[in-house]
This record gives structure tokens, C-alpha cells and sequence, in this order.
């Protein structure tokens, strides 16, 4: 962007609830205002300098939306009602399109003629969530009557002479409670018991746990942490069960033979369940392994379906679960047959005090 173009002569531009876009002759997109950020569900600072294609896309034809080439300094261009295709959303919108040249950039004012419709996608994700949860309850009234057996009959052997047993009994029993503890999450919606908690210390416990399960062994962790994280308001025991299945789907997705890498960082701008932060935690599992099945890819985080042939479907539903549940989501960031990346992003709401400056 030129240097005499400042971003926050457009500030005013935030006030509008039309989408509008500054775009290069190149189609790059140089600012968006709020509205466009709540219609992509990107912040200004993910899109910029991205193609307008990446992000539009007309719905009849297929062809991705670009800049028109200005012809003059008077260059207009009105279309009405027009079919958009919008990837990030995975939704299709109805707008007004009008297009004005401002010096050797491009203005781009986009009207969506239902809102209604884009306000229903834009909150898919948390309905989503909202529609597993009642999927859970259900799954939880049937386990538990089973559950409730097994503990029984644990109890009983446990009070027989047959002590060789014992060992196996205690860890029947120890796993039963395992299993009851996942039921209760599922079926009563516990509330996120936050504390402000070091973040890499949480990550540092789930990888213990993982590593000493032998069935990972051959797996190499990582670490790519940045040393000044602030502390964060989290509940910890549910931020490693996330930590601790991203880590357990990635192994999996190696035929426990590879490498993942944790990586934490900061973030700023993002949008978080249609609400923007300034500052965000993000928690990044990368491996290496065969990827998801492209026809899966947009049901990952769906109930019961899994791309693993042994796999229960719900690993990735729970800890979307406990995501929101601290006001944040898992995004699915890629995945290939290089690999895949999933990112946990947890805003920072309750600052810590030695949150430094730099952030």
C-alpha cells in the first residue's frame, strides 16, 4: 500500500454494515472494514494482500470474482443481485455489487440483500456445537446404564479371595472412572472452571501423558513454543483433553510412526465466534501424516464421523465442545498428503499483570 494511503482514514468505514473493500488494479485486497471481516469471518490482517478470488466466487459460473482494470479515473461498474459463492463461510449470498476506481485503487462495496442468510452461516459453527451437545446428552443416557454394571461387577470381584486379580480389578475400576467422568462432560454441559494457568505447562502435561503410552513411542514431539506467553483464564484438565486428542488424531493419522510439531504464538484480529479480539492464544499441531479424505474434510468436527477406521467420531466434537465453552474454536488450517494442522485459538479476555507490551 502506498505510503500516503493511511489505514485509519478508513476507520469511518467501520460504522457501515455494507461490506467494503480497497483492492489493487492486481486484485489484492489491501483493507477491509468490519462488515466484510464479519461477512468472511477473516480478520482485515488474514485477507490482506490476498487474491479477491480466494474469497469470492460467482455462484453460476464458478469464476472466481477479480478486480475489472480501470480504463479511466471515472471507471463504475454496477451489478444487482448478483450470486456469490463465499469459500471461508461455505455459503452462497445474493448481493449488490459496485465497483469505483480511487486513484490507482479500487473500490469495492459489496450489499448482501438477505443478512439474515449470512448471519445464519456466519453462526454455523456454534450451532453446530450446540446440535452436538444434544447428540452427547443422548449418547451419555445410554452408556451410563452399562457403565453402572461394569463398576458393579468390578466391585464384587474386587471383594473375592482371587487376589492375583486385584491389579486388573483396580485398573477396571480406574478406568470406569475415566469413562464416567467423559459420560458427566457430555451429558450435563460442565462449565469451564477457569483458572490463569501457564499454557505451556498444560501442553507440557499432555505430552507426558502421551509419550508414556508405548503404542507412541516411535512418535517425535516438537516443541516450538514462544518463551513470553502471558498466563491465560482456562480450565486446565479440558484445555490438555483437547491438547492431548489433537496429539492422539495426529499420531494416528502417522500410523504412529512420524513427527508433530507444537507450536504456540500470538495472534491479533482474529474473529472468534463472530466476535473479534485483539489478542489471541494460538496452539498449533502439525504432523506429518496422510491427511483427511477430502470428502470428510468439512465434516471433521461433526459427531460420530471419524477418518479413522477404528475411530469413535467424537474426539474432535468434544474438544470443539470445550473450545467454545472458552469463548474460542479448533480450525482445521490444512491438510494434505504432507500432512495436517489443526489450531486451537483461546482469546485473552482476563489480561494476566505480566502481560508485557510487545503484545
Amino acid at each position: 500500500m502506498s505510503k500516503e494511503i493511511k489505514i485509519p482514514a478508513f476507520a469511518i468505514l467501520d460504522n457501515l454494515s455494507t461490506c467494503v473493500i480497497l483492492s489493487s488494479n492486481k486484485s489484492e485486497m489491501l483493507y477491509i472494514n468490519s462488515a466484510c471481516e464479519n461477512l468472511l469471518g477473516k480478520s482485515r490482517k488474514q485477507v490482506y494482500k490476498k487474491q479477491l478470488g480466494e474469497y469470492f466466487i460467482y455462484a453460476e459460473s464458478g469464476k472466481r470474482f477479480t478486480a475489472p482494470v480501470p480504463k479511466n479515473n471515472n471507471f463504475s461498474v454496477n451489478e444487482y443481485a448478483i450470486p456469490l459463492f463465499l469459500p471461508t463461510q461455505q455459503t452462497q449470498i445474493s448481493a449488490d455489487i459496485s465497483i469505483n476506481q480511487l486513484e490507482e485503487w479500487i473500490i469495492i462495496e459489496i450489499r448482501v440483500q438477505n443478512p439474515a442468510i449470512n448471519l445464519q452461516h456466519t453462526n454455523q459453527s456454534s450451532l453446530q456445537v450446540k446440535s452436538n451437545r444434544n447428540i452427547f446428552s443422548n449418547l451419555a443416557h445410554e452408556i451410563r446404564n452399562p457403565l453402572a454394571g461394569i463398576k458393579g461387577a468390578a466391585q464384587i470381584l474386587e471383594n473375592c479371595d482371587a487376589t492375583k486379580k486385584n491389579k486388573y480389578i483396580n485398573l477396571i475400576l480406574q478406568q470406569v472412572e475415566k469413562l464416567n467422568s467423559l459420560v458427566l462432560q457430555m451429558s450435563n454441559g460442565s462449565k469451564a472452571q477457569k483458572t490463569l494457568c501457564n499454557i505451556h505447562r498444560i501442553i507440557e502435561e499432555a505430552r507426558m501423558v502421551f509419550s508414556i503410552n508405548e503404542e507412541y513411542k516411535n512418535i517425535k514431539i516438537i516443541r516450538d513454543y514462544d518463551p513470553g506467553l502471558p498466563e491465560i483464564y482456562i480450565d486446565s484438565g479440558q484445555i490438555q483433553r483437547v491438547i492431548l486428542n489433537l496429539l492422539t488424531n495426529g499420531a494416528k493419522s502417522m500410523n504412529l510412526n512420524g513427527v508433530i510439531i507444537i507450536k504456540t504464538r500470538i495472534k491479533h484480529g482474529e474473529i472468534l465466534l463472530g466476535k473479534r479480539y485483539k489478542t489471541t492464544l494460538a496452539i498449533e499441531i502439525i504432523d506429518n501424516g496422510t491427511g483427511i479424505e477430502e470428502n470428510l474434510i468439512d465434516a471433521v468436527f461433526q459427531p460420530m464421523i471419524s477418518h479413522f477406521q477404528e475411530g469413535s467420531g467424537l474426539g474432535l466434537p468434544i474438544s470443539q465442545d470445550i473450545a467454545h465453552r472458552h469463548d474460542g474454536v479448533i480450525k482445521l488450517l490444512n491438510s494434505n498428503e504432507k500432512g495436517s494442522s489443526f489450531v486451537l485459538l483461546l482469546p485473552y479476555i482476563n489480561y494476566a499483570k505480566n502481560f508485557t507490551q510487545n503484545y
